[in-house]
């Protein structure tokens, strides 16, 4: 008798395990488990100034151009000896000679003047966007709830890699314009500083919410079931 009851429970375990796997292959066909919003990526330029007076040599980058913290910028031949700034992080004196390095990762934006251009004590060389003047805002439509999701990821292209983002707070709409009065705006940030230089180069990104898993009632009941039918053995 003992034996019958063992196969008749082997059995009914082999049909309950075989229903929970159709049920979780029926209802992820065809469904995503992610929205999509908008991202706006806000840049506030850096300008980057020469100290002296003098005649620019060389200007290595293009606009566009990804740049690291220290590398070289411009260099500068000081026309006026009698404003050799003292050396820095950002400003390297050789002789007469001034190199002028870029105070964090980022990208070239607009280049003021030309190679053999003559610059002015405190003249505008460039301007560049860097990480930490850079901000993400995520747009999220009327209907939804960020509370909802349990994490998010953003993507420069719609087949780019997803890099993870961190959402700070609700900030108001009115920073954007030409959006529908009715979305709600986020300031994120990205978890890896790295993943954030990739997305200075765009103005707009995609941004995947992920969707919390939702407990199935179907799936629910058969966990009482067999809990029930076990206590009955």
């Amino acid at each position: 008798m003992r034996k019958i009851l063992l196969e008749v429970i082997a059995i009914m375990f082999a049909l309950l395990f075989a229903a929970v796997l159709v049920f979780f292959f029926t209802q992820n066909i065809g469904q995503n488990n992610y929205d999509t919003f908008t991202g706006n990526v806000s840049k506030a330029p850096l300008t980057i100034t020469s100290p002296v007076y003098g005649q620019i040599l060389t200007l290595p980058l293009r606009e566009g151009d990804t740049v690291a913290k220290g590398q070289t910028l411009a260099t500068v031949e000081i026309l006026n000896p009698n404003t050799i700034p003292a050396p820095s992080a950002l400003y390297h004196v050789h002789g007469n000679m001034l190199s002028v390095q870029s105070p964090s990762n980022g990208v070239i934006g607009q280049i003021a003047l030309a190679p053999l251009s003559t610059i002015a004590g405190a003249g505008t060389l460039m301007q560049m966007y860097t990480i930490e003047n850079t901000e993400i805002q995520m747009l999220v439509p009327q209907g939804y709830d960020i509370r909802s999701y349990t994490g998010f990821s953003a993507s420069n292209t719609p087949d780019g890699p997803r890099y993870h983002l961190h959402v700070i707070k609700q900030i108001p709409a009115n920073v954007i314009s030409n959006i529908p009065v009715t979305t709600t705006v986020y300031r994120a940030t990205c978890q890896r500083v790295s993943d954030c230089q990739a997305a200075i180069n765009n103005n707009a990104i995609i941004i995947y919410a992920q969707k919390k898993q939702v407990q199935s009632p179907f799936l629910t009941t058969l966990r009482s079931w067999w809990a029930s039918l076990l206590q009955n053995i």
